[in-house]
């Protein structure tokens, strides 16, 4: 089995790590988004039913005017109710178990198939005699539905990313590797007799590669000399014993 070689290695290293920090979001994510989109929807759903209750207005009889009324908002069923509970108008979530009325009281209902949150207003319209509540329901499938979008996204880029690290990696690793292949290359030249002169002359890295290189290219020049002087050296001595 071939062995990785160094830069392989770092690059396994390195891409490790992204999927490492990459499943922490991925989960941070996952935490978080159900906090946030359920606290964005319990925001609607007050907006919805504080908005709804200011529409409300009585005639002259001092009976409520319904007809130019929404009864859906961006997902917010409102239903109007008389003071006892008895529903007067609006749209109630078909499967809504019978819930108390609680005045400005976030509630949670529903059962294993679907659950709702209930946020009652008890008022007086303006010029009105009586007190009535305002119901709005909000299913909680909506804040889910959105979670699940949002959670399909991130495992459609997280893999992207990751290649994308793959391949930056790499790519860093193979230009940081650059010098140590030019050294390799300068030393086996030296090494076969074929060149003693070459060196390596890395410039502005000034690092620790840069360092070794000079290193390198002061023995390459002390090779070269003994070379040289080996070799006049030998020319002296067969010239004399000529």
């Amino acid at each position: 089995m071939k062995k990785l070689s160094v830069k392989m290695k770092i690059t396994l290293w390195y891409t490790g790590l992204i999927v490492i920090i990459l499943s922490a979001i991925f989960t941070a994510v996952l935490l978080a988004t159900d906090k946030v989109l359920l606290l964005g929807v319990q925001n609607k759903l007050e907006e919805e039913v504080y908005d709804f209750a200011e529409e409300l207005k009585v005639d002259s009889n001092g009976r409520l005017r319904l007809e130019k009324l929404d009864f859906l908002k961006d997902g917010v069923r409102l239903a109007v109710y008389h003071e006892n509970g008895q529903m007067i108008t609006g749209l109630v979530a078909s499967g809504l178990p019978e819930t108390p009325f609680a005045d400005e009281l976030l509630q949670k209902a529903g059962s294993d198939q679907q659950n709702w949150f209930v946020y009652d207003f008890y008022f007086k319209p303006r010029h009105a005699d009586n007190f009535y509540w305002v119901r709005g329901t909000v299913p909680l499938s909506s804040a889910y539905a959105e979670r699940d979008k949002i959670l399909r996204q991130c495992a459609l880029f997280f893999p992207l990313l990751i290649l994308l690290a793959a391949l930056g990696g790499y790519w860093i690793t193979k230009k940081a590797f650059r010098p140590v292949t030019r050294i390799t290359e300068a030393a086996a030249q030296i090494s076969s007799g074929s060149d003693l002169s070459k060196r390596i002359e890395l410039e502005g890295a000034d690092d620790e590669i840069d360092t070794l290189a000079k290193t390198f290219d002061g023995m390459f020049a002390r090779l070269e000399d003994a070379f040289e002087a080996e070799r006049q050296f030998t020319d002296d001595a067969s010239h004399e014993l000529r």
